[in-house]
């Protein structure tokens, strides 16, 4: 199995549990902390790894229902 098939797979398992009702308070929190977490000391490293992470956050964000 390759990476990306398991950060697929994960990402879809992440995205299924953000989408349910009883997830809908925790995500929007989620999301914000990750935002948070990727623009402070937990970024990758250089600008550009950073923008292209915090524009796919904001991508995952708008797929949720």
């Amino acid at each position: 199995m390759t990476n990306q098939a398991q950060i697929d797979a994960v990402e879809q398992l992440l995205m299924a549990l953000l989408n349910t009702q009883e997830m809908n308070f925790v995500s929007t929190r989620a999301f914000e902390d990750a935002k948070g977490a990727l623009m402070g000391s937990d970024r990758p490293p250089g600008t550009t790894e950073t923008t292209q992470a915090v524009n796919y956050l904001a991508h995952l964000r708008l797929q949720l229902k």
